[in-house]
């Protein structure tokens, strides 16, 4: 709680000193620009990527930025890409993001803090991941720093995304927002989910099932893989070797523990020297171990089989909390026990291709994923392309300043 504590504190600390550039934008002359951000301008991943590479794609004739704070990762993305990255630090970039009319991002954190930008700006907050558990202002157990953190950064968004109609309400509670900011479209990182281009960025080993294992971040205590009391290193992966099956580890971006404990000959870490984005990969994976993440409402997509380990679940229920039953709604096979892991690992790794489907999954897909063609990035483009269209008397997109 401590740390929670100091993060809302020296974000508040920043959203004062960036208060001028809000009253300075109003001042602006506006250009049909578009700014893209991600994770306090630390990460070029999620939903603001995937719109970014769609416009680069399909858009080239509009400016795009995407800002990129560390040097060494704006370089090798400027070397891949292009010249459409920035740092967003100094008073040129700052000025070209006060100046561009569209910002995109995927958290509440804008390119430059501050309040009423949505007065100027056409705002989109595309979100981080679909809703299960509960987020935001929802949480059964938010702060006062985080409830005063969001309640001044809504003022910044035009709009805000969600998977589904039938989300709606509950995204109304996250951000302590009408319904007339809530806009339905699939998450646009699971684009490359329904086109399935498999990337191949893992072992190509002669394992029967590729297992990814991607468990939610716990903002006030410790992670835990395996969380069985009878769970032996050694013995569990001889089962994966009789089985030749290979668990991939991939703590959340915030766990930074070291975790070389954990890894044998079929206990893998997933490389994010190799490929960041997970959605870029999900598609290789055979099964999805996991417990509250988001990532298992995007894996239904792929109609392949998630195992949940929620060692938890009292906890998290009175710390966060979720919008649907846990028991009765999550998707997919609730385990408790080691013997029920192996088991059900076992039954996997005799056909792959076996999908355990229920009618509780298939009732949550439809819940959560109201989308799924593919299609998320050119929506929310099209939403983007019209606005420019309009502000700038441009009669197509084509045109550009």
């Amino acid at each position: 709680m401590k740390n929670k504590k100091k993060y809302f504190i020296s974000r508040f600390k920043i959203l004062i000193l960036d208060i001028p550039f809000s009253i300075v934008s109003f001042f602006l002359i506006r250009k049909p620009h578009i700014v893209f951000i991600d994770n306090q301008n630390k990460s070029f991943t999620s939903n603001s990527k995937s719109v970014f590479l769609f416009y680069l794609k399909e858009h080239k004739e509009i400016i795009c930025k995407f800002v990129i704070d560390s040097e060494v990762e704006r370089t090798k993305l400027i070397s891949k890409y292009g010249e459409h990255f920035i740092k967003g630090k100094s008073l040129k970039d700052k000025l070209f993001i006060l100046q561009s009319y569209v910002w995109v991002t995927s958290s509440m954190y804008t390119p430059l803090l501050g309040l009423f930008y949505n007065r100027r700006h056409l705002v989109l907050h595309l979100s981080h991941g679909s809703l299960f558990k509960r987020a935001g202002l929802a949480e059964k157990n938010v702060s006062f720093l985080k409830k005063c953190f969001y309640k001044l950064m809504k003022t910044n968004f035009s709009y805000f995304y969600i998977s589904s109609n039938k989300l709606i309400k509950h995204a109304c509670e996250l951000y302590g927002v009408g319904k007339d900011k809530i806009l339905v479209n699939s998450m646009p990182c699971c684009d490359v989910l329904i086109k399935r281009n498999p990337n191949q960025i893992l072992d190509q080993s002669s394992s029967n099932l590729k297992v990814l294992y991607s468990p939610t971040w716990r903002s006030n205590r410790k992670i835990s893989f395996f969380p069985f009391n009878d769970f032996n290193l050694s013995e569990f992966n001889s089962f994966l070797i009789s089985k030749k099956i290979d668990i991939y580890l991939r703590p959340h971006p915030n766990f930074n523990s070291n975790m070389d404990n954990l890894l044998t000959s079929n206990i893998k870490l997933y490389d994010t020297n190799i490929e960041k984005d997970i959605y870029n990969s999900l598609a290789d994976f055979d099964v999805l171990i996991s417990d509250y993440s988001s990532i298992s409402l995007d894996f239904m997509m792929l109609e392949k089989n998630t195992i949940l380990i929620p060692y938890d679940l009292d906890e998290y229920e009175k710390d966060i909390g979720f919008f649907f039953d846990y028991t009765a709604d999550a998707p997919g096979v609730i385990i408790s026990t080691l013997s029920e892991l192996k088991a059900t690992l076992n039954r996997l790794s005799t056909d792959k291709n076996l999908v355990i489907l229920n009618d509780n999954f298939i009732r949550m897909n439809q819940t959560i994923n109201q989308y799924m063609d593919g299609n998320g990035s050119m929506r929310c483009a099209n939403l983007i392309n019209e606005t420019l269209s309009k502000n700038f008397n441009l009669t197509s997109t084509k045109e550009h300043m």
